[in-house]
């Protein structure tokens, strides 16, 4: 029979071979897994430093977004403020104006009740000097009326003194 597998005093110089070929090739095998790996990897790192190179675009876009929009808000709340004191003071002129409008009324209304009352103090006081002129029992004589009566044209002639008694009869 045969002669089996082995030599009696030793291992077979053939399998001290292939065991070496099976760990060398294991050893390439892992190399290259290893290889692989490590071009993976660094496929990967190339893919998140690439993605991080865009989201620090999008972060320094949204930075210049923001300033401008600080900036703009800056000039809206400067707007905002001027246009603040302009209605307050417009609001004083207003008050202003309309205390100067009712003083101007009150004023007018002062000088038209002073004139009336002078005016019917005139008519009056003509009134009594005519009625005790005629109560008297004189007859119609301008030249015998108060000057500031007749006015200042001073008629004393009798033609003129009769066409005023036609012109009041």
């Amino acid at each position: 029979g045969g002669g089996g597998g082995g030599a009696a005093g030793g291992a077979d110089p053939n399998f001290d071979a292939i065991l070496h070929a099976i760990e060398a090739d294991a050893q390439t095998s892992t190399r290259v897994v290893d290889a692989q790996i490590i071009e993976e990897r660094n496929a990967d790192l190339r893919s998140v430093n690439r993605d991080l190179q865009e989201l620090h675009g999008v972060v320094s876009d949204l930075n210049q977004v923001v300033v401008e929009g600080g900036e703009m808000l800056d000039q809206a709340s400067t707007h905002t403020a001027r246009a603040v004191g302009a209605t307050d003071e417009a609001n004083r002129g207003l008050r202003s104006a309309h205390t100067s409008q009712r003083s101007r009324r009150r004023k007018c209304c002062g000088i038209t009740t002073l004139v009336v009352c002078i005016v019917l103090c005139a008519l009056l006081a003509t009134g009594a000097t005519l009625f005790v002129y005629f109560s008297t029992g004189a007859t119609w004589d301008l030249a015998r009326i108060p000057k500031f009566i007749r006015g200042a044209s001073g008629a004393t002639s009798a033609h003129r003194g009769a066409a005023n008694v036609a012109a009041l009869g």
